[in-house]
């Protein structure tokens, strides 16, 4: 099974985080602030084969890269099972940094975010 989260899954990055980013970061440029809102593909433990659930990231990557409304901006793996997992908590995951550039996303003035 791969699910899309949606039933109170998306998230939205926390004000205070945001803030920090923005003052601490990135000199107060807003338009460098990412990853705002956030959504979760997850693939079930027992859908996962020998390469850990590889072939499937890759396939919802394709999926991703073909769709004409979106523009993928970044991509980091996280899927190695080597070196410390201090950043991810031993969480193995690919993010997808995204732009909506559909005709909906460009009215509401917002197809230049990340």
């Amino acid at each position: 099974t791969i699910w899309i989260g949606g039933t109170g899954m998306e998230r939205v990055k926390a004000v205070k985080r945001a803030m920090e980013k923005l003052v601490g970061v990135y000199s107060f440029d807003a338009a460098r602030v990412c990853d705002v809102c956030r959504q979760t593909i997850w693939i079930e433990p027992e859908d996962r084969d020998e390469s850990g659930g590889l072939r499937r990231v890759a396939l919802c990557l394709e999926a991703i890269a073909k769709d004409s409304s979106v523009e993928v901006v970044a991509v980091k793996n996280a899927m190695h099972q080597s070196g410390p997992s201090l950043h991810t908590a031993g969480f193995r995951f690919v993010k997808v940094l995204l732009r909506i550039v559909c005709a909906r996303a460009r009215g509401l003035g917002v197809d230049g975010h990340v």
